[in-house]
């Protein structure tokens, strides 16, 4: 089994968004046999350090060209958000 370890030290004040910070520094140390392993406890990682969101970690094709036929349109609006 292949050997992983995340470290994340927080610098800032006591607290990301709701969660408080007593101790600023997390390591999580762990073992897996496939990407989707880590992938997952990287997941449960970022959620340990105080990130939200919705959804899994995926490792997508990057490779992906943008022509005239796939390319997004920006839209512009008066109202800056």
């Amino acid at each position: 089994m292949n050997k992983f370890k995340f470290e994340w030290q927080f610098n800032g004040g006591k607290s990301v968004g709701s969660i408080e910070i007593s101790e600023p520094k997390l390591t999580m140390e762990f073992e897996a046999d496939s990407y989707h392993e880590v992938l997952r406890n990287f997941q449960m990682f970022l959620k340990g350090c105080g990130y939200e969101f919705n959804g899994d970690i995926e490792v997508v094709d990057n490779s992906f060209t943008i022509n005239d036929d796939n390319a997004c349109t920006k839209f512009h609006t008066d109202t800056e958000l």
